[in-house]
């Protein structure tokens, strides 16, 4: 991304016979893209302590939902790759976004309390709806990365 500036440094490793491997580290340039981090990390962690729940939220979407349940679970992917540093073309603030949106999904605290029956997920929906269409060129971008069929998710 244009906001993004890449960092190769070599990290010495803990065995003393095993080879110097490189890191690649994201260092924003923008008070936005430092503010997103610094926001984005603990959400981060959050999402991924709560990816059991998220994935059984998704299965209970009704059918004719499911472009937006792919489209999440596309997302969760492109989070785990971000965090395991195999996939960078996107921007801390778009990764907050992201992982506010699917925390707030599962979250019990909704704006519309999930057990009324009809009403709950509506809130649910329009979120991630929200999220995904913010995120849709980088979602496209890691379909092409990953070697997915966009039609799949859009």
């Amino acid at each position: 991304m244009a906001t993004m500036q890449t960092i190769q440094t070599t990290v010495a490793p803990a065995p003393a016979n095993a080879r110097a491997e490189e890191q690649t580290q994201v260092v924003p340039k923008t008070w936005r893209e430092r503010l997103a981090q610094r926001w984005g990390r603990p959400l981060l962690e959050n999402l991924f302590s709560k990816r059991k729940a998220i994935v059984a939220e998704l299965r209970s979407i009704p059918e004719r939902m499911q472009k937006i349940t792919n489209q999440a679970r596309l997302v969760m992917e492109l989070t785990e790759d971000f965090q395991s540093g195999r996939y960078r073309d996107i921007s801390w603030v778009a990764i907050a976004v992201a992982a506010a949106g699917l925390v707030y999904a599962v979250s019990p605290t909704d704006v519309v309390p999930d057990a009324l029956p009809g009403l709950g997920m509506l809130d649910d929906m329009v979120v991630l709806t929200l999220v995904m269409r913010y995120l849709e060129k980088d979602l496209k971008a890691y379909c092409r990365f990953r070697g997915y069929s966009e039609s799949d998710y859009f």
